[in-house]
């Protein structure tokens, strides 16, 4: 044999292997159309969602950087699966865009190892995943991978970060008021940070995915980055954790950080980290709907909530001190402040 027909025979013999090592799992949601697909390849996971048989996103690889403990380029090898079916319905303490919520999903949950799960949720209007871990002490998280791969054809709105460009100052500090900038996903400004939530038209249903997060508990929030290859990739992103941080500004003064450690989180070593959440919708006007994060959030603790109660209220700042049907001129003076005073007491 030659050597160019042994390398061939090796390199098909490689990928042989590989793929009879893959392990691949998929989960339904109730009424069918929606799928997730969770692939273990290569020691790397990913998770790919589907909608009417088409796939709207591919998220991966995905996994925990952990010191001393995990490394998200070498998962562990899934080593049992559990599925369960709920059909339930919540009934939140104050209501929200429903007084009664159905809370429908099938779920999957895959066992790597003793210490690591990864939960996968199909409901009928999105999928979401997260880990659990289940270690006897504490983790230090250095990171968490995660990336949302589209089609080059959609596009996507986007509230891209401006960084400030005070020194020492990092580009997480965000009042999250930016302008949504909606372009081809392959045409964004290359490595820029973003905030969530981020919405997707995806060409090939015609639908919506919104890329969001829910169940944030004792952790940083995620962000995401473009691509610096104009690919129609968002890549996960997280401030790290903070460890000094000073005062600045003149009349309108803030606490910025101005030294980070050197990973996102030293949490719990027995705990669920947050729901990363892919909503699907028909449109944009449809995803107003979705209350899946609400869905998705941990069980209200409060045990006496009977004080919350629907009332009125009034912003200052937002109505600029502009007032109707009162005696007098509204402005910056004294009589608006005792009208706002006596409305605050009456309500």
């Amino acid at each position: 044999m030659s050597r160019a027909a042994l390398a061939r025979f090796l390199l098909a013999a490689a990928a042989v292997t590989s793929r009879a090592s893959a392990q691949t799992y998929s989960v339904r949601a109730p009424a069918g159309r929606v799928e997730a697909v969770v692939t273990r390849a290569d020691a790397r996971l990913s998770l790919e969602v589907r909608s009417g048989g088409r796939t709207v996103v591919t998220a991966g690889p995905l996994g925990l950087d952990v010191a001393g403990k995990l490394d998200a380029d070498r998962m562990p090898r899934v080593t049992k699966q559990s599925r369960r079916s709920v059909r339930d319905v919540i009934v939140p303490a104050v209501a929200e865009k429903r007084s009664r919520i159905p809370d429908r999903y099938d779920e999957l949950r895959l066992a790597l190892g003793a210490s690591l799960a990864l939960v996968v949720r199909a409901y009928d209007d999105g999928v979401a995943y997260r880990f659990e871990t289940k270690y006897p002490d504490s983790l230090t998280v250095t990171n968490e991978r995660v990336a949302f791969r589209f089609a080059p054809a959609d596009s996507a709105w986007v509230p891209l970060q401006t960084c400030r460009t005070d020194p020492g100052v990092d580009c997480f500090h965000s009042s999250y008021e930016e302008n949504y900038e909606h372009r081809p996903l392959g045409e964004m400004p290359a490595n820029r940070l973003s905030f969530l939530p981020v919405l997707v038209k995806t060409a090939a249903t015609g639908g919506v995915v919104l890329v969001t997060e829910s169940d944030l508990w004792d952790y940083p929030g995620l962000w995401v980055r473009t691509s610096a290859a104009r690919e129609p990739t968002l890549t996960g992103a997280f401030a790290a954790y903070p460890l000094a941080d000073s005062v600045v500004g003149g009349e309108f003064k803030e606490r910025v950080v101005t030294k980070r450690a050197p990973y996102i989180a030293r949490t719990a070593g027995t705990r669920t980290f947050p729901w990363r959440v892919m909503m699907i919708a028909p449109s944009e006007a449809a995803i107003v709907e979705n209350d899946l994060v609400y869905r998705l959030a941990r069980p209200q603790i409060l045990q006496d909530v009977s004080w919350v109660r629907p009332g009125k209220s009034t912003e200052e700042w937002i109505t600029s001190r502009l007032l109707y049907g009162v005696p007098f001129v509204s402005g910056l003076n004294t009589a608006t402040y005792r009208y706002l005073i006596d409305f605050a007491a009456d309500y």
